[in-house]
Order: C-alpha cells, then sequence, then structure tokens
C-alpha cells in the first residue's frame, strides 16, 4: 500500500478549520468504453466562459496535529480565492468573498448546474466552492475549470445505470469466470475467511465504474494536489463512518475526494483515505455554510436540493421508513446550516418536483429547475454582480486547462494482493513516452478488473523527478479468500418434459 499523504480535519464543531491537501487529474476526454459499456464522457477543451477554480485540501497525521493547527489557525484569514497563477490579484480588495455551498441530494444536484450559468451570466464571482456528495462533484468540476456547458454534457453523457453496476462485461471476464455461466450461478458471492467466518462486501456496490469516470473527468488537474491551487479553491465534505464526524477533504485526488463525498452508506463501499472509512457527506453536514466561512467567505450563496421528508401517508413500507430515517439525518444537519445563515447570504432552494435522488434519468430536467430558483434571487444576485470588465479580467486571471493529456514516462504498480505483480502488468498495455491513452488504460484495468480478484483497481498520475508516471493500484476484496455461489436452473418444454437443475461452486484465490 503506497504511503499516501492524506491531511483530514474532524470537524468537532461549526467553527474548526477545513484541513487541506490534495491532488487532481485532468484529462481530455474521448468518447469510449470504460471498463463496461457507459458511454465515455466527451469534453470540449477549450477557453472557458467565467469558470476555472482551484481547489486544497490539506490533512493532518496524529504526530503533527499541533503543527498543522497552528499552521491553519495562524495563517491568513480565509483560503477564499485572492490569487491566481502567477500570483495575479484577482481579489481587488473592498469586494466582499463570496462562497457558493453546494448541498448534496443526489440526481437532484444537477439543478446546481443551473444555477451557476445565472451566476456566470449576471458575472458574480465565486471566490470559493464548499460541497457534499452530488454538490462536491458539480463543485469540484467547476472548481477545476470546467465550464457548466462541460459539467452538463459530461454528466449527460455517463450512462448513470451502468456506472452504478459493477457487473463485469462478458469479453472482460476470464475464460474461467465465463464458465461459470453453464452453472447459472448468481455473481453476487459471500466470502469465507480461513477461520470459516462469512464475509460480506461493505458496499451493495465497489463503485469501480464510478471511479473511472470521475478520474477521467478530472485528469486535466493530476498535477493539483492542492484544492487551492485549482482555479477556485474547493473543499468536499464527507463522513467518517467509524465517528460519524463531517471531515473536510482540502487535498489530495479530487476523483477521489468527490467519490469518498457521494459514498452512501451500504450502496457504495466506504473509501479509505488517511486510515478513515469515507462515507456520503450527507449524514453529518449535507450544505456545508461552516465550511465556507471558514475558507473565509464573507457572503454565502447557500443551494439546498436535498430530498424533503416523505408525507405520513407516504410511509407505507420497511423501504420507505428506512428511506425516511436516512433522510431524518440529512434533513436535520441542513436545517442546522440554514439557521446560520445572515441577512445578506442567499438561501436557493429549486423546487425539483417529482424528480428523486435516484432519478439519474430525468437528472437533465433539474438544469432549468435550478436557473428559476436562482431567477428569483436576481435582485439580491445583482447586488453581488461586478462590471462585466472586471469579470472578464479574473476570467483571464484563471490558469489555462491543460486540452492534452499528459506524456507517460513510467509505470508502476502498487499491489495490495496476493496475486503477483506479473500477472497485473502483463495486461497492461501503456506505452511510456507517449500522452496517455485513457481509453486503452480503462480497457486494461476492465480485464484486470475480470479477474474477479480484486476490490478495485484504480490509477493516478504522479510526478517523481520531473517526470510523469503512472500508479496503478489494485486491491484485492476484502470478503476473501474462499466464496461460495449457488444457482438454479429451470427449463420445461410443455409437453411434460421438465428439468430443473441445482447448481453450487467453490472459489479459492491466491
Amino acid at each position: 500500500m503506497t504511503d499516501e499523504t492524506l491531511n483530514l480535519q474532524i470537524l468537532r464543531t461549526k467553527l474548526n478549520r477545513p484541513a487541506v491537501d490534495g491532488k487532481w487529474v485532468q484529462s481530455k476526454h474521448h468518447r469510449h468504453r470504460l471498463c463496461g459499456n457507459r458511454r465515455a464522457v466527451k469534453v470540449h477543451r477549450g477557453l472557458r466562459p467565467a469558470d476555472g477554480r482551484n481547489s486544497t485540501m490539506k490533512t493532518f497525521s496524529q504526530t503533527a496535529i499541533l503543527f498543522f493547527a497552528f499552521l491553519i489557525f495562524s495563517a491568513a484569514d480565509g483560503t477564499c480565492a485572492e490569487k491566481s497563477a502567477g500570483n495575479q490579484d484577482i481579489h481587488p480588495a473592498g469586494r466582499p468573498k463570496i462562497g457558493l455551498v453546494l448541498s448534496g441530494g443526489g440526481a437532484r444536484g444537477v439543478a446546481h448546474i443551473g444555477v451557476l450559468e445565472v451566476l456566470e451570466e449576471m458575472h458574480v464571482p465565486i471566490d470559493c466552492i464548499t460541497g457534499t456528495s452530488m454538490g462536491s462533484i458539480v463543485g469540484g468540476l467547476y472548481a477545476s475549470g470546467m465550464s457548466t456547458a462541460e459539467i452538463k454534457e459530461a454528466l449527460a453523457e455517463i450512462d448513470w445505470e451502468d456506472a452504478f453496476n459493477d457487473n463485469i462485461p462478458r469479453e472482460d471476464s476470464s475464460f474461467r469466470r465465463k464458465r461459470d455461466d453453464d452453472l447459472y450461478l448468481i455473481k453476487r458471492k459471500p466470502g469465507i475467511g480461513d477461520d470459516g467466518k462469512i464475509k460480506l462486501p461493505t458496499g451493495f456496490l465497489q463503485g469501480q465504474k464510478i471511479d473511472l469516470i470521475f478520474k477521467e473527468l478530472t485528469l486535466p488537474v493530476s498535477d493539483i494536489k492542492n484544492f487551492d491551487e485549482l482555479s477556485i479553491p474547493f473543499r468536499a465534505v464527507v463522513t467518517d463512518i467509524a465517528t460519524g464526524e463531517a471531515v473536510v477533504l482540502g487535498s489530495g485526488d479530487l476523483a477521489k475526494s468527490m467519490r469518498a463525498s457521494m459514498s452512501v452508506p451500504s450502496i457504495f463501499a466506504p473509501v479509505e483515505m488517511g486510515g478513515r472509512l469515507l462515507v456520503d457527506g450527507g449524514v453529518s453536514n449535507n450544505l456545508p455554510v461552516d465550511v465556507a466561512r471558514d475558507m473565509g467567505a464573507d457572503i454565502v450563496i447557500a443551494v439546498d436540493i436535498s430530498t424533503p421528508l416523505k408525507k405520513r401517508e407516504e410511509l407505507t413500507s420497511a423501504v420507505s421508513i428506512t428511506v425516511q430515517l436516512t433522510g431524518i439525518l440529512t434533513r436535520r444537519n441542513t436545517e442546522e446550516q440554514i439557521a446560520t445563515l445572515s441577512g445578506k447570504d442567499i438561501l436557493i432552494v429549486p423546487d425539483l418536483g417529482g424528480i428523486s435522488s435516484a432519478d439519474f434519468k430525468e437528472s437533465g430536467k433539474a438544469v432549468p429547475k435550478g436557473r428559476a430558483a436562482a431567477e428569483q434571487h436576481r435582485e439580491q444576485l445583482a447586488g453581488l454582480a461586478i462590471p462585466e470588465a472586471n469579470y472578464a479580467d479574473l476570467v483571464r486571471a484563471l490558469p489555462v486547462r491543460k486540452t492534452t493529456p499528459p506524456v507517460i514516462d513510467f509505470v508502476k504498480l502498487d499491489n495490495r494482493s496476493r496475486v503477483s505483480d506479473a500477472v497485473i502488468m502483463a495486461r497492461l498495455h501503456v506505452k511510456t513516452g507517449e500522452p496517455l491513452d485513457v481509453q486503452a488504460l480503462d480497457h486494461d484495468i476492465g480485464i484486470i478488473y475480470g479477474l474477479e480478484l480484486f476490490e478495485n483497481v484504480d490509477y493516478e498520475v504522479v510526478e517523481e523527478d520531473g517526470k510523469n508516471g503512472l500508479l496503478i493500484h489494485a486491491r484485492e476484496r476484502s470478503w476473501g479468500p474462499n466464496y461460495l455461489q449457488f444457482g438454479l436452473g429451470l427449463s420445461d418444454n410443455f409437453k411434460g418434459e421438465s428439468a430443473y437443475n441445482f447448481g453450487a461452486a467453490y472459489t479459492r484465490t491466491a
């Protein structure tokens, strides 16, 4: 396991400052297959209107808590954007710092794009962004420099049904796993430890496909570790599932941070960062207004797209009761944050009607609803707008996004399994000395994951001695090494002849 330096700050009070630490990846988006049948993201990399941001994520180790606390509390007031690339001043003295807070809410979060469109059109500058769950995805992409048009196109082209599915395409499966189909075996299989105890995954989905989607979307900023260095300073909020406390991510891998912030407990496996198991931030802080304040925001524009609680007559099943319980946790901490807003802050609550948090097929309909909600606050927003010429200067001062993938000089493997390095490396065909071919890499990773030995297989672009390299992470399943599968096959020729076949399989991995 690689030594991953990650600074995490636990929020024990509303006034604690966020930690920082981070790195992200940017890459040119091509239309291609990504470990499955999703449509790959196609994003046009050009000058983006009124966007671009930089984000950071600081972290601390247990042995340096006091040191980092000293740095954080003695630093200049806030971390909202004041400088851009080349140390150009992009925050004129006298203008209040504006923080944008984007809540979680699943598919409903696409409404954030509509709000951003209105802010751009009105020339309202954004100095820092905080987000939870879907808010961290939209906010993180916007902070990385993607335009609203690019984000809208990227999210629309994702096959969400396939992305939220860990099933391996048959062509990517090994021959032995293909033979399992003859036994009508159920794909999902519990594990058995060597001590005989039943072991289960930590989530219904491991998130293999969504991980690679986020990697691709953030590839152009792969060299940025500190989220304060993004086009707009950014923070993602997650929850430490072991303690229930909110954790603010301000540095590290942007894709991984966004993935952790949307990891709904039990649906997605937690993301391990800095020795912590992190899940969806909505459980602890769904509308992180306090985090924006800690970043130095004088005025907050908060966008709440969280799902309202169900009414009494809608609570008719165990499923609806369970959903309501989660909703109560989210709604309660959201209301606590809303209560901290002052008269100069702006709260935008889009009317999303029947769009549910899981309704990604209809999520595109949320964009105009986000626009409509922002338009209702046009008079207030106008008071925050700056002259068009000043806004144009601000945009020009932002870092220019990379338009080509990085050239890969070396490939390394972080193999956290009992599988031989040679077995994994033999399935990778990365050409060193050439720009990274994301399409080919995703295909190779799909083949490796198709061995059904690993919990996750992903990658990151790293820099060593001035050279760019590709570090492949392969982590074996935590619920093995023994597995049981069962299956049942039924057939009938409607002439009195029937066949019933029961199958069972035991598999032990290396």
